[in-house]
């Protein structure tokens, strides 16, 4: 089964509302996983994310968006995940 892990790229820190989010999917595994899909637990994906092969962009951060993102691996052998919960503060949180 592949191994998977979200890595955030972007912020580096608390994620704040207005910020930007990039989370990369890293999945290997032996055959290499040939299908990456990005979710949202309970709910849709807000709809201006943008997903980008392993990547999950969303820009201007608000606390609708607070959740379980989860990325799916699969390949020949079967499928696995990881979540990453995004809880967005309060701009002016310190």
């Amino acid at each position: 089964k592949p191994e998977v892990k979200i890595v955030v790229t972007y912020p580096d820190g608390l994620t704040r509302e207005g910020d930007n989010l990039d989370l990369t999917c890293i999945a290997e595994g032996k055959p290499h996983p040939h299908q990456i899909n990005w979710l949202r637990v309970d709910e849709d994906v807000p709809p201006h994310a943008v997903v980008t092969g392993s990547d999950l962009y969303i820009e201007n951060l608000n606390k609708s968006y607070n959740g379980t993102y989860r990325c799916v691996a699969s390949n020949a052998v079967g499928e696995a995940y990881d979540d990453y919960i995004l809880y967005v503060y309060g701009m002016y949180y310190s």
